[in-house]
């Protein structure tokens, strides 16, 4: 029996990777995280925009943006909803009265603060999840992230279900806690983000690890005598982290832990072979115990489905390692398994409470017997949810800030002509459709290479990601030939899982193929992404290369573009050879109708470097003094101090500069774009500014298309 009423829940997030979903009718309608909107990465700005002493406290920055994003998606306002569901536990004590009182929704018994299952709020929705969004009727659920929720016990950091049906029920099969009040810490996530943050791979700003950066540096690394005893003991599903936390402690690493800019691979320049070793060394373990809990679990249940989530579980090179194994049947990982997929949980949890008797909580509307059958919930069907962009929108962007811009007549003529870009080496924007949940790039947000030689992974991190030169490139390949090129018997629509390099395509697509001979695929089905589809197709029968090199439209530090706008800000920051954007194929402006200045929030100062030619242009943050430093010579000096907003960076140029001078206004750009990534430069083209935003404004108060 289903219910002739079309369920409305909405899930909010106020951890770190905040975020909303929207589920209707037990479908995921909308889900956005909210750095896609304020445009911090991980959605908070170093003083969460003001909030945390604003509300003294009691709760972090409540995501609005996310909020209406949903809502606008949909066409629905607040009191529409059935519910809303918030977590997590972390703000529980405090917050509940505070959220209640700051949703504007009339019926105040439809928010809903999730409290229960009691110190396990956190890897219960990352099961949901998982679970809710597979397209099991049946299936074990691994969960492992640093932390989660904490009890008398200890903060949760690896636990183990099992569910039976589609209706929430299941089983705790295991759930281990750990009990170290500070650092050195216990625990799978734990382990791997202390190593992270000794190779120096962190934000120190938001306090978080960058691990991913430890995966890719892991494939340079081999054994090593000093790393040969293991870190973990394992007993069943209990694992005993005593001989690394003693490895912390002997190597007086413990008390490094949180001196970020003297990081093992980042004090010295390049990573020395130690560090290298040692990130081998810290992924090998990882990949030892998450592939021991999938074959206990399997022992278990018997189950032959297995989900993962939690943020471990963006660990590709391990998700291949236990697939490899085939302990499973059959393997799911949710495209957003990190906190930026708690939002989804919580909806899922909220659909429970109004559709099922398996639930942790009851509901007002379930109580009214609103909803008198079951609703089950629908498996996820691709990644793809946030909202598109219609035409219009992009047209009129386009017209109002002046871009070059060419429109096609048909998906055939715009694949054939992004194609024929990416045959002879230029590098691509690909914006299109709906944006992706989670952190990786799926085709719809993505910037794109020809993987055919090294170079373009070396320009790609040097020149237009401006990141670390170890780290890997990952391809989107046509499903129909991915056991062609790689070793691999699984389907990877959501690019985590890492697999192997067949030999005889190692040298035929080197910009993908990592320092280990692997790749983190993206199998792409031309019934689910038809355009991305036609695009590697019509680049397929050019080259004869079923694939494509697919990085995330963004540059390193900043989150993924969500917008138009922010497409053309990106573009504007980057050498980027061209940008489709729907069926437009938009180029970069003419210098002669480009035009930059100094952000409001900034002061630039000059100082002379006695005893060495040249000055050094000092850009600060007026609000807490941080900035960045550019060796100039004086001509440059000049230039910059001339920019004003109302003059072209052309006529600027002719301005300052003699005719005939060494210095090229091409030979500018890259200190003007590094300085507009930092935030201390706005560029405006036509009637358009593009600029990042300020810690200290609210997202509402932003006007991200500012008329002059």
């Amino acid at each position: 029996m289903t219910s002739d009423y079309s369920s409305r829940v909405l899930g909010v997030y106020l951890g770190h990777d905040l975020g909303a979903c929207l589920l209707m009718n037990g479908e995921v309608a909308a889900c956005i995280e909210e750095e896609r909107l304020n445009r911090f990465k991980h959605g908070r700005s170093n003083d969460v925009a003001g909030l945390w002493p604003r509300f003294a406290g009691k709760f972090g920055y409540f995501p609005w943006a996310s909020v209406c994003y949903c809502l606008d998606a949909a066409g629905l306002m607040l009191d529409d909803l059935d519910l809303i569901v918030v977590g997590d536990a972390l703000w529980a004590a405090a917050a509940e009265d505070s959220v209640h009182s700051a949703i504007p929704v009339k019926d105040k018994s439809k928010v809903v603060f999730v409290k229960e299952p009691r110190g396990a709020v956190h890897h219960y929705h990352h099961a949901l999840s998982a679970f809710m969004a597979s397209p099991f009727q049946e299936a074990c659920v691994l969960v492992v992230d640093a932390d989660g929720n904490s009890n008398e016990d200890g903060y949760e950091a690896e636990t183990g279900f099992h569910f039976t049906d589609r209706r929430g029920q299941h089983s705790l099969v295991f759930k281990n806690r750990y009990t170290d009040p500070c650092i050195p810490r216990s625990g799978i996530g734990w382990m791997y983000e202390q190593v992270t943050l000794l190779l120096g791979f962190a934000q120190p700003s938001i306090f978080l690890a960058e691990p991913g950066k430890t995966m890719g540096l892991s494939a340079y690394g081999a054994p090593r005598p000093e790393f040969e005893q293991s870190w973990i003991r394992y007993d069943g599903f209990k694992l005993d982290f005593s001989a690394f936390r003693q490895w912390l402690k002997d190597t007086g690493y413990a008390q490094r832990l949180l001196s970020y800019r003297d990081g093992l691979a980042t004090s010295k320049g390049e990573p020395s072979q130690y560090a290298k070793d040692l990130a081998f060394k810290v992924q090998a373990e990882l990949n030892g115990a998450m592939l021991h809990l999938a074959k206990e679990l399997h022992r278990t249940t018997n189950s032959r489905n297995l989900c993962m989530s939690g943020g471990v579980a963006l660990n590709s090179v391990a998700n291949g390692f236990i697939a490899a194994q085939e302990c499973f049947q059959n393997l799911f990982i949710i495209p957003a398994p990190h906190d930026g997929g708690q939002a989804i949980g919580l909806a899922y949890h909220g659909h429970l409470m109004l559709h099922s008797d398996f639930s942790y909580m009851s509901s007002p509307a379930k109580r009214k017997n609103q909803f008198n059958g079951f609703c089950e919930i629908k498996p996820l069907r691709h990644a793809y949810t946030g909202r598109a962009y219609s035409r219009n929108e992009y047209y009129e962007l386009l017209v109002a800030s002046q871009f070059p811009f060419t429109e096609f007549a048909d998906d055939h003529s715009l694949a054939e002509s992004a194609a024929e870009e990416l045959e002879r080496g230029r590098v691509i924007a690909w914006f299109q459709g709906s944006s992706e949940i989670g952190p990786r790039a799926l085709g719809h947000r993505s910037i794109l290479a020809n993987p055919q030689t090294t170079r373009m992974r070396d320009y790609l991190n040097s020149q237009i990601k401006y990141r670390e030169g170890f780290r890997p490139y990952a391809p989107s390949v046509l499903a129909e030939h991915a056991r062609e090129v790689f070793e691999t018997n699984q389907e990877c629509p959501y690019m985590l899982m890492v697999h192997r390099v067949r030999p005889c395509w190692k040298g035929r697509v080197p910009a993908i193929v990592h320092a280990d001979q692997t790749a983190r695929i993206q199998t792409v089905d031309a019934s689910v992404e038809p355009l991305y589809h036609k695009l590697i197709s019509a680049f397929y029968c050019r080259t004869g290369v079923p694939l494509v090199l697919n990085t995330s439209f963004n540059v390193n530090g900043m989150p993924l573009v969500e917008s138009p706008y922010d497409a053309l800000h990106c573009l504007l920051l980057t050498p980027i050879d061209t940008l489709y954007m729907g069926r437009f194929r938009i180029e970069y402006p003419s210098l002669a109708d480009l035009y930059a200045s100094k952000a409001p929030s900034w002061d630039l100062s000059a100082m002379t470097d006695i005893g060495r030619s040249g000055v050094t242009l000092v850009c600060t943050r007026k609000d807490d003094r941080k900035g960045v430093d550019f060796r100039l010579t004086p001509e440059k000096l000049l230039f910059f101090q001339a920019l004003d907003g109302k003059t072209s960076l052309q006529a600027t140029y002719d301005r300052v500069f003699r005719e005939g001078a060494c210095t090229t206004l091409q030979d500018l750009l890259p200190d003007m774009r590094a300085m507009a990534r930092h935030g201390a430069l706005i560029f405006r083209c036509g009637d358009t500014h593009f600029g990042l935003p300020d810690p200290g404004i609210h997202w509402w108060q932003v006007q991200r298309a500012q008329a002059v």
